[in-house]
């Protein structure tokens, strides 16, 4: 059978660089993957092997509610990860359409957290900084939480979260309430 084609970003030390040439093999093996990439980009010869299990983002992994101004929009799924030196962890819908993801300069632990605007304190005091954007219901709003607390537990792999504060929406320049709850598990990608 013929190839199809395909394309590949790699996002390696901060920099995202395109697969200009190479193969892309996928194979299920049992309930696990075998995938190899073997190819060029614009300056390397790039070669990866990995053999696992996929996470699936497009499956619940929580529920929760996030309530911005007047809005309801639901809380299903929670991942972390780790790119420019920060630390992120983002409440979301499957379909990714309205985010609330707290930034941290470490990883994040059972405590309160105070929500601080100014990512130059983040390492100072050990807070938070809060960017809510998404698109509900016709409403778009976007912005970092003016004030307010985050607390974060978790038993095993299941985490509960909750947190309320203030947030200046940079569409209308309101402020705006906000509260939010999580249960469920975390996937760090």
């Amino acid at each position: 059978q013929d190839p199809s084609p395909c394309q590949a970003y790699i996002y390696y030390n901060g920099t995202s660089q395109t697969l200009r040439s190479g193969t892309f093999t996928c194979k299920k093996i049992g309930s696990n993957y075998e995938i190899t990439i073997n190819g060029m980009t614009s300056h390397t010869h790039l070669k990866l092997y990995y053999y696992g299990p996929l996470l699936n983002t497009t499956s619940p992994n929580g529920s929760g509610q996030l309530t911005v101004g007047n809005l309801n929009i639901p809380l299903n799924m929670l991942y972390s990860e780790y790119a420019y030196d920060s630390y992120s962890y983002v409440f979301t819908d499957t379909a990714a359409s309205f985010t609330a993801t707290f930034y941290s300069t470490y990883p994040l632990t059972d405590r309160t957290y105070s929500i601080t605007p100014d990512d130059s304190a983040l390492e100072a005091d050990g807070s938070v900084l809060l960017y809510v954007e998404g698109e509900h219901q016709g409403q778009y709003i976007f912005g970092v939480a003016e004030s307010g607390t985050f607390t974060l537990s978790h038993h095993d792999n299941t985490y509960d979260a909750s947190f309320s504060g203030l947030l200046i929406d940079e569409n209308t320049g309101l402020p705006m309430d906000f509260s939010g709850t999580f249960s469920g598990q975390l996937l760090n990608i």
